[in-house]
């Protein structure tokens, strides 16, 4: 049997090859001269760009110097010692060294992902490919960092059971590695989430637990997004710092987390000088005060393009000392992207054609420019808001003349004709509605109306006028009783008017925050109420009156103060309150046409998605005037324009208010106990737990 050779002598034994002279001082100016070379990093990054867009380049560059600079001062200054003890000491000095810049690049290439490049890394697949390079910097210095961390461990094991220093360094290096390596696998899912890929998407979902909802999309964006039919890219050039900036960004990854057509790329002037320079020249953009967003909309030869400034997505709303011109408390702003970036998107999907709107005129409705219209109210004011927002709008004289509806009319509106609309007219817009458009235009839609009735009492005081629009709304199923709803207020006339919940319409849902309506207020009005349920043209209810008091349908048109005062008078309140809507009665509809859905109980609840919007009709018209947007402005007009772009079939709705914010720093705590309480309760928490877990295992490991 052949016996196991028996280890060699130690003179036999391979013996390393001896140091040369001054091995060690020599190291150390290598090092010296290492860590001023590198010193350039930091210094140069952070003279030539901003500090929000490169600092991990500058602490990565600040990191590396000053641990070749240590590395070679302790080699430099160390004493003499025997060939033994320098050995171990260059192998302390690799596992630091090499530790420590291992550590800096892999949380430098983490850095450069999440900072820099977010944007890249956010993009998608397409995104990635197109920035090959930079994916691959990013790559190589993380994976480079921790496989340098690796080979450092290794020159410490042989020294692993003789030097209880090393010991220690290693088990914590190998901790700090595993824990990189645990971040990044978890980096890489995150990755994956974003960009969609399989079972990973169920991570991108939004989770929005802020007072503000920024990481929400109303439900017309969603509407919208999803529709999308050609990719759309986004080019992020807001400055860094900016109010606005952050709830930019989380708009845009919500925009790209909705649609996988939507592709979010920033860019900096800073990082990327050439392809920025490269963008505004191509698409001719002048960049104005603080950046902006440019949308590029579809793919070349046919891409359409729109530049959005930074003013037109933040608001500043920030109280200012008119004799100092300071800024009197934290700053606030209002947050309008969503809508701005909507509002665009709309318009680039219509190759930049800007639809017509028509009113009627000649009739008794209020003018579209400044003048005297009934009651001393134009139109004029939303004549410009309408333009502001990518319509045209042209008059529309309804005479004994007028043949048909323009071919280029995308709705028309007709506004409290309290002269009545002659038979001619009422004949040319029922064929408009019907089928005047079929065959004379590329687009077969047939007619989108708004009709704005309202209380006009004819001159006996006993009637109200006619429109002459009466029998085209039958003919769709809508009725405009000739009533008006009385309040037991000191204004009788005023009424709360709130959108209609149960409304599958996405006009109604559009009007709610949070699950609840908004409020309107509206003056004199009638109601508004379906013929008949089912059938052709299906009549949803789209504004209720809120009944905050006890609400009546009044036939008599005398003044409603002397009205009211009549029916509570004493002897006649309980009457009066027997009369009193039980409901709540509609004061606004929406028309669809389509054919009906079966009535069985697996179709109860559900809206056929091909009806077509037809029409919308209001029992008040003098809230779009001039005097009445003056009131309600902003939220009167978007419920119009929300109207309009449903009749169109646009899932872009109107404007709500923007998100309100408020920038809070230590300086707007109340008191400086608070502020004391804010900077140390947290610290000392911590250095408490810090104790506790450390006793902890020091019990432990004392049993």
């Amino acid at each position: 049997m052949t016996q196991p050779s028996s280890p060699p002598a130690p003179s036999q034994q391979p013996q390393p090859r001896p140091l040369p002279p001054n091995f060690r001082p020599r190291l150390g100016i290598g090092l010296l001269v290492a860590a001023g070379l590198l010193a350039i990093i930091p210094i140069y990054s952070s003279i030539e760009y901003t500090w929000d867009f490169v600092w991990p380049v500058t602490v990565w560059g600040a990191v590396l110097a000053l641990t070749a600079l240590f590395g070679g001062l302790w080699a430099v200054l160390g004493e003499p010692e025997t060939e033994a003890r320098t050995r171990e000491f260059l192998r302390l000095l690799a596992l630091t060294v090499g530790g420590v810049a291992g550590l800096a690049t892999a949380l430098f290439g983490l850095g450069m992902a999440i900072v820099m490049y977010g944007g890249i890394f956010a993009g998608g697949l397409e995104v990635w490919r197109e920035n090959a390079l930079r994916v691959l910097v990013c790559a190589v210095a993380l994976y480079g960092g921790l496989a340098l961390m690796f080979v450092s461990l290794l020159l410490a094991r042989p020294a692993e059971r003789t030097s209880a220093g090393l010991r220690r360094l290693l088990y914590g290096t190998n901790a700090v590695l595993t824990g990189l390596l645990l971040l990044s696998i978890l980096g890489v899912v995150n990755l994956l989430a974003t960009v969609r890929l399989g079972p990973f998407s169920f991570f991108s979902r939004e989770w929005d637990w802020t007072a503000a909802q920024i990481y929400s999309l109303k439900p017309a964006t969603r509407n919208f997004l999803t529709k999308l039919d050609r990719p759309v890219k986004i080019y992020g050039m807001i400055q860094p710092g900016l109010s606005g900036y952050r709830e930019t960004d989380a708009l845009l990854d919500s925009f790209r987390n909705t649609s996988d057509k939507v592709t979010y790329v920033p860019v900096s002037r800073d990082l990327n000088p050439k392809d920025f320079e490269a963008l505004l020249q191509k698409y001719k953009v002048k960049l104005q005060q603080g950046g902006g967003l440019l949308v590029v909309y579809g793919t070349e030869p046919g891409e359409q393009s729109e530049y959005i400034p930074y003013r037109e997505l933040v608001k500043d709303e920030t109280a200012v000392d008119p004799r100092t011109g300071q800024a009197q408390g934290p700053e606030k702003y209002l947050f309008t992207g969503e809508a701005a970036l909507l509002k665009t998107l709309e318009l680039l999907s219509e190759g930049k054609k800007v639809p017509v709107i028509y009113f009627t005129q000649g009739n008794g409705e209020p003018p579209l420019t400044p003048g005297r219209g009934r009651g001393g109210d134009s139109l004029n004011l939303l004549n410009v808001n309408l333009a502001r927002n990518n319509y045209q709008i042209k008059p529309l004289n309804l005479t004994p003349e007028t043949e048909s509806i323009p071919d280029d009319a995308a709705v028309v509106v007709v506004a409290n004709p309290h002269l009545g609309l002659p038979d001619k007219a009422v004949k040319v817009l029922t064929d408009y509605m019907q089928n005047a458009r079929a065959g004379k235009t590329k687009d077969k839609a047939k007619g989108k109306l708004v009709v704005l009735l309202d209380v006009n009492i004819a001159a006996d005081g006993k009637r109200m006028v006619r429109s002459g629009l009466e029998g085209l709304l039958a003919t769709f199923n809508v009725r405009v009783p000739e009533e008006r709803l009385i309040a037991a207020k000191p204004t009788p006339t005023e009424l709360d008017v709130i959108p209609n919940i149960e409304s599958s319409d996405p006009i109604a849902e559009h009007f709610q925050v949070r699950g609840r309506p908004v409020l309107f207020h509206f003056d004199d009005v009638r109601p508004v109420e379906s013929l008949s349920p089912g059938g052709r043209y299906r009549v949803e209810p789209l504004l209720r009156v809120y009944r905050s008091a006890p609400i009546w349908r009044e036939t008599d048109l005398r003044d409603p103060d002397l009205i009211l005062r009549e029916m509570l008078s004493p002897g006649r309140q309980e009457e009066a309150l027997a009369r009193a809507i039980k409901e709540s009665v509609p004061v606004a509809v929406t028309v669809t046409e389509g054919g009906p859905l079966p009535e069985d109980r697996f179709h109860a609840g559900l809206t056929d998605p091909s009806r077509e919007a037809r029409l919308v009709v209001f029992g008040d018209a003098d809230w779009i005037t001039d005097g009445g947007l003056a009131q309600e402005g902003n939220l009167r007009f978007s419920l119009f324009i929300s109207c309009l772009n449903w009749l169109r079939g646009k899932g872009a709705l109107g404007e709500m208010p923007g998100t309100e914010r408020q920038e809070f720093t230590l300086a707007s705590v109340r008191t400086p106990e608070m502020v004391s309480r804010l900077r140390w309760v947290p610290l000392g928490l911590i250095l408490v737990a810090i104790v506790a877990l450390g006793g902890g295992i020091w019990v432990v490991r004392r049993r």
